[in-house]
């Protein structure tokens, strides 16, 4: 093992080298055309000096190289040997585990081998009752992953509670995922809330151990179609990605910012501090955490304005530049207070954030209550620590909140107020607040809501802190690297234990990349019976995910049900996922299906009335849709007159607000007013987003993308000042009239009623030609030319469901 361990280490460096080389120009293209006059296969991958990758989290990243092929094949060779009869014939269990390791994970550039890893995973498990092991069998028999094994939720669920029994964290999470629901098993809250907060328990647990305020969150979870504007398109999705954002991506961040920061401008500077400091994700680039340079971006702010000595006045701070000086001097006290890249000081800690709570900065004034509170500098000051923690809770302060709500239970007692705090605090995912409110809601047996409610804040509580078996990240740098086999095998292994969006990630990575599964059973791409197994694969994690309340899930799910995509055809299915989706959700693409269902009475009765509704309502939701939408009513509006005019059954007219049947139309008017109501209250959150200080990111960077548009929207206007006056473009489509739009629909009919008129006279005039030409004398007929072969006829392929479907789901 010790000869093993030092081949890793060369590997590691010799990684290291040819990163090293990889900053030179010129040399890779040295190197690879050596590589290719020795016929070699392996070039070195050429970086993007833009792009930003992790150095030491994704150590499986593609590196291949001559280099690497002459000097450390028959190194690993040699390794695999040595493992092997270490495994084999000294039954050394590290050896066994190592071997399942690198065939399931396909380390060191191996490929996937699942049947060896089983066997290996099997070994161990039976040998020594490894809880890994025994975890890694549970999830082949879940998903069938490389055919290895059949789907049998039963067999997995035995394997899942062995594992968690042995203390797996991981399989902890899964089951406590499987009893929620109902995946191989029956619901059960009461079970699921042992899991997860048997897992909760580890997470804070880690949390605790790290520095003041816990460790650094991990990174911003990315769906993979994020660059693509959404599962459906920028327009379409519920959910658009950062095509939404007019295609702002993390350089054009980075060069803007940079750019403006080198002037002096301390907005500038803010953001990339916070940047550096938090880290980003947006769709295919990716910033680390640089505590260095967080820490010398917030210093240009501050030493603009105080001081080098160690005085806590700011004289020079105009009233403007208050809460954005203050927020420097917060973040560089938080820095001190934590350790986060330098050694931890408190003094220097209190310091800066004396300086920060004269700027009103709500993060001093919570850094200064918990230097009082712990008593580091001197004896516990619980009075003074409860009035700064209640000056930075007034400023919505989700930390501050916590520590005030600790105080008020603890010393006070106020159990009403520090719920109160708590809630708020929850809703900005702070982990000590979901933790603290799922713990009083597992205390309430006699509370019938209890169960569910604490299930929630813990469900949400270990996605969020998920560093003890996250594989989100390694998931994300294989597909950053297509690598499309790791990517689903690491997003299958989160989705199993409950991540929605690793759900949706494995089931669009199966619709966009079929030929995944031919890599599981070894056969090729363009098996009708693989294609079958990708589509069932999708269905199961489309439809789990829409068990989470995915909108564009619920909507493929119904997808599926109507082209009979991984089952069968299934309209009245697929009409009750889009109304679902519509109705619950409010899906714009699933209002606009229903509608056409509704007129065309395909999986419900039809019904012009409701499909005139739903029209309105996906455009009312929607405006992107605006040209689809008007032609749709106005096909509408044709069919049903036509009807009309011909004695058929149109039934409501399409305009009377007076329904035959009072019930339907009440019910639906219900809905209408609560959709109007959620509209109007995402209206004002995104009006308080817009409101919030420019240079503020948020606390996970959701806010970043959008100052870019806004940064960019005034260069525009200071480039041409008179080119979009009279307010914001994005708000134009919220300020038709009834009138415009009635303008605008009779111009589209009368397009409509023009190209239908130019048709019937082009017909018109080749009909006469026609008439013309049979009075000429028909020239001499040319040879004809050899038939061609019919078509085969299109074999036809309708896909049956997994006896275990609906339990898979």
């Amino acid at each position: 093992m010790q000869q093993l361990r030092a081949i890793a280490k060369k590997q590691r460096e010799n990684d290291a080298i040819i990163r090293k080389a990889s900053q030179f120009p010129g040399i890779l293209d040295i190197l690879n055309y050596i590589s290719e006059f020795l016929g070699a296969h392996h070039s070195y991958p050429r970086r993007n000096s833009d792009q930003y990758y992790e150095s030491d989290d994704d150590p499986d990243r593609d590196l291949e190289s001559p280099i690497r092929s002459s000097f450390l094949d028959s190194q690993l060779q040699l390794a695999m040997t040595m493992l092997e009869e270490a495994a084999n014939v000294h039954h050394h269990d590290d050896a066994l585990y190592t071997l399942a390791d690198i065939n399931f994970y396909a380390k060191y550039h191996l490929p996937h081998n699942y049947s060896a890893a089983y066997q290996y995973y099997s070994e161990l498990a039976s040998r020594t009752g490894n809880a890994t092991a025994q975890h890694q069998l549970g999830f082949m028999h879940a998903t069938g992953i490389g055919n290895v094994v059949k789907r049998d939720q039963a067999k997995a669920l035995v394997y899942h509670t062995f594992a968690a029994f042995g203390g797996d964290t991981s399989a902890s999470l899964t089951l406590a995922y499987r009893y929620l629901m109902g995946i191989g098993t029956e619901q059960s809250c009461q079970d699921a809330l042992y899991y997860y907060k048997e897992v909760a328990d580890k997470v804070m647990e880690y949390y605790y151990a790290g520095p003041p305020g816990g460790p650094s969150m991990p990174l911003t979870k990315v769906p993979i179609w994020d660059d693509k504007g959404g599962i459906y398109g920028s327009s379409a999705s519920a959910l658009s990605g950062s095509k939404k954002t007019n295609g702002a991506s993390l350089d054009e961040i980075l060069h803007l910012y940079h750019s403006r920061a080198k002037s002096n401008d301390a907005r500038a500077q803010i953001v990339l501090g916070q940047l550096y400091y938090q880290g980003n994700i947006i769709g295919s680039s990716i910033v680390n955490r640089d505590m260095k340079k967080a820490f010398d971006f917030f210093s240009m702010v501050t030493r603009k304005y105080f001081s080098a000595d160690d005085s806590a006045d700011a004289p020079n701070v105009k009233e403007a530049d208050a809460e954005l000086v203050g927020k420097a001097a917060g973040m560089l006290g938080r820095m001190y207070w934590r350790g986060d890249g330098r050694p931890q000081d408190i003094q220097k800690a209190k310091l800066w954030f004396t300086r920060g709570t004269q700027l009103d900065d709500p993060a001093s004034m919570n850094g200064l209550g918990e230097i009082l509170y712990s008593g580091v500098l001197a004896s516990q000051d619980v009075n003074n620590a409860k009035i700064f923690f209640t000056q930075a809770a007034n400023h919505e302060h989700d930390e501050a909140q916590v520590n005030l709500a600790n105080i008020l239970l603890k010393h006070e007692g106020k159990q009403d107020q520090a719920y109160a705090l708590l809630k708020s605090a929850s809703a900005k995912k702070n982990l000590v607040a979901l933790y603290m409110l799922g713990d009083m809601y597992a205390s309430a047996i006699n509370d019938p809501n209890s169960c569910v409610l604490a299930v929630t804040y813990f469900k949400i509580l270990v996605e969020r802190g998920d560093w003890l078996y996250s594989t989100f990240d390694k998931a994300y740098y294989a597909y950053m690297r297509d690598d499309y086999e790791s990517a689903k095998l690491y997003y299958m292994l989160a989705a199993e234990k409950g991540f929605e969006l690793a759900q949706s990630n494995v089931a669009w990575l199966l619709d966009e990349q079929p030929s995944i599964i031919s890599q599981w059973s070894n056969v090729t791409e363009h098996d009708a019976a693989n294609n079958k197994e990708a589509q069932e694969h999708a269905l199961i994690y489309w439809t789990r995910a829409a068990n989470q309340n995915s909108v564009d899930a619920r909507v493929k799910v119904g997808d599926c049900y109507y082209y009979g995509i991984g089952t069968k055809v299934d309209y009245e299915k697929a009409a009750s996922c889009y109304q679902v989706a519509a109705e619950m959700e409010r899906s714009p693409l699933a209002m606009w299906n229903l509608g056409w269902m509704h007129e065309n009475g395909v999986g419900v009765a039809r019904d012009y009335h409701l499909a005139k509704r739903y029209y309105d309502s996906s455009l009312y939701f929607n405006h992107d849709g605006y040209i689809a939408v008007k032609l749709s009513l106005i096909k509408l509006h044709v069919r049903y007159y036509w009807s009309y005019w011909f004695g058929g059954d149109v039934g409501s007219p399409l305009t009377d607000s007076n329904d035959e049947d009072d019930e339907e139309f009440t019910s639906w008017t219900n809905w209408w007013t609560r959709a109007i109501s959620k509209k109007n209250d995402e209206k004002e959150r995104r009006k308080n987003d817009e409101n919030r200080p420019d240079w503020d990111i948020g606390q996970e960077g959701e806010h970043l993308a959008k100052q870019l548009d806004k940064l960019r929207r005034q260069n525009e206007l200071e480039d041409d000042e008179g080119l979009y006056e009279g307010g914001n473009r994005d708000t134009i489509d919220d300020e038709y009239s009834e009138e415009d739009e009635l303008i605008e629909s009779l111009m589209i009919l009368g397009l409509c009623v023009l190209v239908g008129w130019l048709v019937y006279v082009r017909q018109f005039r080749f009909q006469n030609l026609g008439r013309d030409g049979q009075q000429a004398p028909a020239p001499a007929p040319a040879p004809a030319p050899e038939p061609a072969p019919a078509p085969a006829p299109a074999a036809q392929h309708q896909p049956q469901q997994q006896n275990d479907e609906e339990d898979d789901r």
